[in-house]
């Protein structure tokens, strides 16, 4: 696979350790090899094998330089792919670790392994925060359910009286946006697009749930509840924006 990194500035990267330098650390082939090792092993074998190739990875036993050219190297190939460490992809790791290196040899970092990176170190929301979302679009689900057969809510409302199309347009879709946002907020794994598409949704179903608390005379019934609903919802935002990281 072609991949653009920038290389090095010549008069900052340091030379190669000769090739008979015994502390010059591991290179990318036996790097290589202890992976395939590892991907051959039996769950038994695994753990210890697994351990050092970690450990590999990350310390650099020669000089940065070979280590960077030897991290370079590994990450251009497939020798990682599907490998991981209580859940660290060993090409997270790779990455990690010629990052560490620092300047000039983290400029080799392609950009698509920086991404990789962001992804997978995007935080989580806490877990206990994820209920307040979860009650939003759980409760707006029930909400309509139950006030649909006494007539109490807006789809009894909407059966027994002649709205004008545009605000009876309003009236549905603004309390279910409100439970569909706090449904994406609640069961997104990561503060990503699916975080950000949530808040969006709720910041939309709040404009709708005022415009129609301001044009409706039903007010007290509907707009009542949807700010219940919507202050649930966006409890489940601010978790978002309370993370915990994973752990490295």
């Amino acid at each position: 696979m072609n991949r653009v990194r920038h290389e090095a500035p010549q008069h900052l990267a340091e030379a190669p350790a000769p090739l008979d330098d015994p502390g010059r650390g591991p290179g990318a082939g036996e790097l290589a090899a202890l992976a395939a090792r590892v991907r051959a092993a039996d769950p038994e074998g695994r753990g210890p094998l697994l351990e050092t190739l970690v450990a590999r990875l990350r310390t650099p036993a020669g000089s940065p330089a070979a280590h960077a050219a030897a991290l370079v190297a590994l990450l251009d190939g497939p020798a990682l792919e599907g490998l991981d460490d209580g859940g660290v992809p060993l090409r997270v790791a790779a990455v990690r670790a010629l990052l560490s290196l620092g300047y000039p040899h983290a400029l080799q970092v392609a950009p698509e392994d920086l991404e990789l990176l962001r992804l997978h170190d995007l935080p989580a929301p806490r877990s206990l925060f994820r209920f307040p979302a979860g009650a939003a679009a759980l409760g707006a689900a029930a909400w309509f359910s139950f006030t649909a057969r006494d007539g109490s809510g807006p789809m009894g409302w909407l059966l027994e009286r002649d709205l004008p199309l545009g605000l009876a347009a309003l009236t549905v879709p603004s309390v279910a946006l409100v439970g569909f946002g706090a449904l994406l907020c609640a069961t997104a794994d990561a503060l990503g697009p699916t975080q950000r598409a949530g808040r969006w949704v709720l910041g939309a179903a709040g404009v709708a749930l005022a415009m129609l608390g301001t044009f409706a005379s039903f007010w007290q019934t509907t707009g009542t509840a949807g700010a219940v609903l919507g202050s649930l919802g966006a409890l489940g935002v601010l978790a978002a924006l309370l993370p915990r990281r994973r752990a490295p």
